[in-house]
């Protein structure tokens, strides 16, 4: 019966790893996508509106703090439509005391629009962190299908023994 349950977890686990998977494949995607968009994309000046600043601890460097910051920033199209966009970023914009910043946007859907010196921007920056989300992709596919092949092997197994 323990055994049992062992391999139920075990499944149950690795449709989980599955579905998170499939989740991180969708955005990493759309990322990917917007980067080649918003790579042939039209280039304005904006303004920043608020900088909201995040603290947080550090799990990976105990007894640091990491901070973000949440931007938010409107730009006007070349049709004169004033669009208003939210972004965080890991250093602060207004550092550099300037309020204005260049945002690149999609010109066939305006709301398709990134800072220009943030790394998604780029189609290099894009596809590096692509490569770093499918590599986690694969891995949690990995495991997931590991964890599912042992749970119906399992479980089979349990059956037959009965």
């Amino acid at each position: 019966m323990k055994n049992l349950i062992s391999r139920s977890l075990s499944l149950l686990w690795g449709i989980a790893l599955c579905v998170c998977a499939l989740f991180m494949a969708q955005t990493a995607t759309g990322n990917i996508i917007t980067a080649i968009h918003l790579f042939s994309g039209r280039s304005t000046v904006g303004i920043i509106l608020n900088v909201q600043e995040q603290i947080e601890d550090c799990e990976s460097c105990p007894g640091e703090i990491r901070r973000t910051y949440d931007v938010t920033y409107r730009f006007q199209t070349d049709s004169g439509r004033l669009i208003e966009q939210s972004v965080n970023l890991g250093y602060d914009p207004l550092a550099s005391k300037e309020n204005s910043v260049d945002v690149i946007y999609n010109p066939k859907n305006p709301n398709e629009s990134r800072l220009a010196h943030a790394r998604q921007t780029t189609i290099r920056g894009a596809i590096a962190i692509g490569i770093f989300d499918f590599a986690i992709i694969a891995l949690l596919c990995f495991l997931g299908v590991r964890s599912i092949r042992f749970g119906i092997k399992g479980t089979a197994n349990e059956t037959r023994q009965r």
